[in-house]
């Protein structure tokens, strides 16, 4: 059974190597289904993967991730559990993607192209039963290194609460990074109280802001989780 499937995957790396592959045809329905939810327009993502032309200016850059398993970012143990919104990309598609990029990174017809996914306003995950938001815009100073911003939402529940599905809107996507959200205990008073378990993750160093003198304004992030820190 071990040869079997050793024997199907290095089938299907051989036919993707030996087959013409397009980005219309073979790599877009790949990235529409696997990226598209960060790689749009003006969202969080440096490029987005829903035109070609906006595509092929990062294909190394794509191939490195891909081929490392560092996109699309999905750090759940696949030995523990399946996921039903599950992110990791299979061999197959990844064969697939760097053998695109490896023959020239051809588009290919228009006629191949899939329909668009279908673009999100709102809330991903549905109407949400509870809404945490900021009170107070951050600015973010250009060419500033990376911050990390503590926010504390007071919940006010009464009693314990199962969260089905959480989800966090930036108020600027282009300029937050990621956000970690918490729940803190009853005696922790603010965000600072998480701020030693966060050491080990944190990685002195800075990132190039997008060219311009314009201050760039973060309006409140919201959420459904009871604490939000979050790198801009």
């Amino acid at each position: 059974m071990i040869l079997a499937l050793v024997t199907l995957s290095a089938s299907h790396h051989s036919s993707a190597q030996s087959r013409e592959v397009t980005f219309t045809r073979d790599v877009a329905p790949i990235f529409f289904k696997h990226c598209a939810a960060c790689h749009q327009p003006e969202d969080i993502a440096p490029f987005s993967v829903l035109e070609y032309k906006d595509v092929l200016p990062w294909k190394q850059t794509i191939r490195q991730k891909v081929s490392a398993r560092e996109m699309p970012p999905w750090h759940a143990d696949p030995r523990y559990g399946d996921f039903a919104n599950v992110a990791r990309l299979t061999q197959p598609e990844i064969d697939t993607i760097t053998s695109w990029i490896d023959q020239g990174a051809k588009e290919g017809d228009a006629k191949d192209l899939p329909e668009l996914p279908p673009a999100v306003a709102g809330f991903e995950i549905g109407k949400p039963d509870y809404v945490l938001a900021m009170t107070q815009e951050y600015t973010v100073q250009p060419h500033a290194a990376d911050q990390y911003v503590y926010v504390t939402f007071p919940t006010k529940f009464k009693e314990d609460k199962w969260v089905q599905a959480a989800e966090i809107i930036p108020g600027n996507k282009r300029i937050v990074h990621h956000v970690i959200a918490h729940v803190l205990p009853p005696e922790a008073t603010s965000g600072a109280a998480i701020s030693a378990s966060m050491a080990s993750y944190r990685k002195k160093e800075t990132r190039p802001r997008s060219a311009g003198s314009r201050q760039q304004r973060s309006s409140c992030p919201e959420s459904k989780a009871s604490v939000s820190e979050w790198i801009a």
